[in-house]
Order: C-alpha cells, then structure tokens, then sequence
C-alpha cells in the first residue's frame, strides 16, 4: 500500500490507460489526465503550470527548471483539489520530458526517480496484442475520434477502415516491445508498482475484471465493487473487417513470433 496520495498510470497510447483512469476517478480520485499532453486548456496539465509561472518570470521557459517545477506543480493541485488520490497520465514518449540534472546523457528518468523517492504507486498497463494497438492507432488518426461513451458515437466499419504498410507494421511491434520491456525493468526498482496487462482488465463486455478491481482497490486504499467501464471499446470488430489488406497482414504475420496476434 503506497503512503502517498499520487498514483501514475504509465502506457502508451492506446492501451487502456484512459479508462482505468476513469475507474479510479469514478471512486473518488482526481483525474489529471495526460499532464505532459501537449493542449493547454484542460485542467491540471503540467505544462500549463509552466506557461502560468513564465508570465510572471521567464526563466521558467527553460527546461532546467522543470524539475524544480514539477514540485510546484503537484502541490499546487494538492491545494487546489483537496483529494486524497491524485492520478497522473503519463504515457512512454513523455517519460523524458523533464530532463534530470547530472553529466550522463544516459539514465533514469526524472519521473520514476519522483515516483521512487515520494512513495507514488505506479500501475504499468500494456497491451500485449501490438497488432491491435496499431490498428486502434491508425483508424484513430485517420477518423480524429479517439473515445467513445456512447454508441451514437461509434463508427461503422467502412468509416473506419484502413491499410496496414507491413513493413511498418512489423517495425512498430518491435520497438513497441521493446519499450514495454524498458519501462518495466524501471518498474520493477518501485516499491509501489503493479502490472496490468489490457488483454485480462476486462471480465466480459465493458465489465471491469477482478484483477483491475484489486489493484484499483489497493491503490485507493478502499474496497470497490466491479464495475463496468465508461468508455465503449471502439473498434469491437474483427481485423478482417477493419484492414483492407488484412490478407497481406494475415500473411506477413504467419508463421512468425507475432502469429497469435491475428486471433
């Protein structure tokens, strides 16, 4: 059990982070979003705090000063919301994004080293289907919609329909694994972490497992009951109907490492 009141959900896109978020935010939590996205009109982001204090001096614009800052930042929202679990979004690509001070180009990110010295619980979800995490990707980019709490805000399958470049497809696997692996090694030196992965958070259709309600429950030191997940899964098809060269996939795939993630 963490003895702080900060929780980091660490993913990629994609991945389940947005709805786990949204169970622990249905049971009392504040929802931070993304903090280091990069739009400043929603609440509670990270760099909005920063465009907030270079008003009043500019040196803050330097990212020398953005460790100093993301102390700031997180007793600033203490004070503002009063809340006993405060959740933070942060996905792989913004792991850097606050440099750590020293001479080594190489080393551990500021964000876990933060979540390491303050007793922060940290829930690491993958998707380990990377298939399917690319196709969720490209139909997103290509329609804009990247959620859905309703059915009226579902697309048919023809809107959404894409072509796979395999070759680009084989690339994105691997290095999404790869990524995968790293963050989980800077896991694994946290005392406060726990492992989710996307394929067992779900029970049955929109309806939270056993497994996510623990860790939910561990990290808000309360019990909580199963509950179903706000969002609609976007893209409840099968591949063969949302790939338009899906033979091309289905082939490039088979007989490889990767074979399991067609089905």
């Amino acid at each position: 059990m963490s003895g702080s009141d900060l929780v980091f959900v660490v993913g990629r896109q994609r991945s389940g982070t947005t709805v786990f978020r949204d169970l622990l935010q249905s049971n009392g939590a504040i929802d931070c979003n993304e903090i280091f996205h990069g739009d400043l009109t929603a609440d509670f982001r990270f760099y909005k705090f920063v465009a907030e204090k270079i008003s009043s001096h500019l040196k803050y614009i330097h990212p020398e000063n953005h460790e100093e800052l993301f102390y700031e930042y997180i007793e600033d929202i203490r004070n503002k919301t009063q809340k006993n679990r405060i959740i933070f979004d942060v996905k792989y690509f913004s792991l850097d994004s606050i440099p750590t001070r020293g001479d080594s180009l190489i080393g551990i990110p500021f964000i876990f080293k933060y979540i390491k010295e303050n007793d922060c619980s940290v829930i690491h979800i993958i998707r380990k289907n990377k298939l399917k995490v690319f196709v969720s990707e490209e139909i997103a980019n290509k329609t804009g919609i990247w959620s859905a709490s309703d059915e009226d805000s579902l697309l048919n399958k023809e809107e959404k329909k894409i072509n796979i470049d395999v070759d680009v497809l084989i690339e994105f696997i691997n290095s999404e694994n790869k990524k995968d692996n790293v963050v989980s090694i800077l896991m694994d030196s946290i005392k406060n972490n726990y492992r989710l992965y996307y394929e067992s958070m779900f029970s049955s259709e929109n309806l939270f497992s056993q497994e996510s309600i623990s860790i939910a429950s561990q990290v808000m030191n309360k019990d909580i009951d199963i509950m179903h997940a706000g969002n609609l899964k976007m893209n409840p098809e099968g591949l063969e109907d949302l790939v338009y060269n899906y033979e091309e996939v289905y082939y490039s795939l088979k007989g490889t490492r990767y074979e399991w993630m067609l089905y």
